[in-house]
């Protein structure tokens, strides 16, 4: 079967969503492509298309003519923001073999990390790998590490030319081109894992630009940008991998100023963005395709976060973003306009701000420094609110 484009798989995707609530026996690809086939078709009249459509492509085409009715209706109010978009699903993350044991620690005396003071690893998921990516800075360097998501097993890479630089941004995981992305001292770098090698890529970033999130719409890498200036707003823009290109993104009405707190949330196809100080603490939610920011009606959690390092991701599962800080945990359910406060400021065994992933093989948070555990490595699941050590 030939792959399916941009917009089938959007109209799959939510043709899926429809059947979830009225479930019935029938292909919503097929559906899909029926009905862009008619709609792309120019020697049919729209009258034989619409008597030759399925049924069931008439409910969804009604029921998207009925959300469009209501965004025009309500274009402009805070509202409509909050509501859930068409969204392209995120390839499938990799199966552990049989015989695994994601859910014990790993051996407690395998080598591990010993990372700078004051330096914590920054890292991402590697989907197709079923690993983390992490880079431990040392006074003499960095060194590249993973961590296998179905033994809980650190592993020294070793590639032969480690990346150079000293402060290091988010490492963010690039789903299409399959490599993991990072920027220092002004260069950008690219990891691939199979290959076990970085690459130094020849553009040279915006000044000031950090990879935040990545973008499974566009297929690129989302980065916020110091203006210098401490009075102007961060501004944003893209990276792609495969043609070594940032382009801005052009924002309207947006937060006056961005911390880097932010994380792709896919069940409302936005960029949720966590920012605020002593006069208060707000959410911002952006339209990657629009560059309109809009605000969150809902108060937000006051968690202390990091912002070195900042802890934030967007859990798959639960569809809610979440954020770990000095002072807590909180999640973010988008489509409800809702925060919730998970862990309070005060609970038991202590509270760290490092680095936060998601882990879509296992589907749950991973994180260093929770529960007390020093620089253990810990997992949390937010759907049945259980911690699991992964390793000491």
């Amino acid at each position: 079967m030939a792959e399916l484009d941009l917009f089938e798989t959007r109209f799959a995707a939510a043709y899926r969503r429809y059947l979830d609530e009225a479930p019935t026996q029938v292909d919503a690809v097929e559906i899909a492509r029926s009905v862009v086939s008619m709609a792309r078709g120019r020697r049919l009249s729209w009258g034989t298309a619409f008597r030759s459509m399925p049924a069931p492509a008439w409910l969804v085409l009604l029921a998207i003519l009925l959300t469009a009715l209501g965004a025009a209706l309500f274009a402009g109010s805070q509202r409509d923001t909050q509501l859930p978009a068409v969204v392209v699903p995120m390839p499938p993350a990799f199966a552990c073999p049989p015989g695994s044991t994601p859910d014990q620690p790993g051996p407690a005396d395998q080598a591990r990390p010993q990372e700078r003071p004051g330096y914590p690893p920054t890292m991402a998921f590697d989907r197709r790998a079923g690993k983390v990516v992490a880079l431990v800075t040392l006074d003499r360097g960095v060194e590249t590490w993973t961590i296998d998501a179905c033994t809980n097993t650190w592993m020294q890479m070793h590639p032969r030319r480690e990346p150079s630089g000293d402060e290091w941004s988010q490492l963010v995981y690039d789903v299409d081109s399959d490599v993991t992305i990072g920027v220092s001292s002004g260069r950008v770098w690219s990891y691939h894992l199979e290959a076990n090698t970085w690459t130094l890529m020849r553009s040279v970033p915006p000044t000031g630009a950090w990879p935040r999130a990545y973008d499974p719409v566009s297929g690129l890498v989302v980065a916020t940008v110091d203006p210098g200036d401490p009075d102007a707003p961060a501004e944003l823009a893209t990276y792609d991998v495969e043609t070594d290109r940032w382009a801005p993104i052009h924002q309207e009405n947006g937060p006056g100023w961005l911390w880097g707190m932010c994380a792709y949330d896919t069940s409302v196809d936005r960029l949720v963005e966590v920012t605020g100080g002593d006069l208060g603490w707000e959410t911002w939610l952006l339209d990657i395709r629009t560059g309109r920011w809009s605000r969150s009606g809902a108060g937000t959690p006051r968690v202390e976060p990091n912002w070195v390092v900042p802890a934030i991701a967007y859990d798959e599962a639960a569809e809610r973003t979440v954020v770990v800080g000095n002072a807590g945990m909180a999640a973010y359910d988008a489509t409800a306009d809702r925060w919730e406060t998970i862990v309070e400021a005060s609970s038991p065994g202590g509270f760290r701000a490092l680095p936060l992933v998601y882990d879509p093989v296992n589907r749950r948070l991973v994180g260093f420094g929770w529960k007390g555990q020093g620089t253990g490595l810990n997992a949390f699941d937010l759907v049945t609110r259980e911690w699991i050590v992964l390793s000491r």
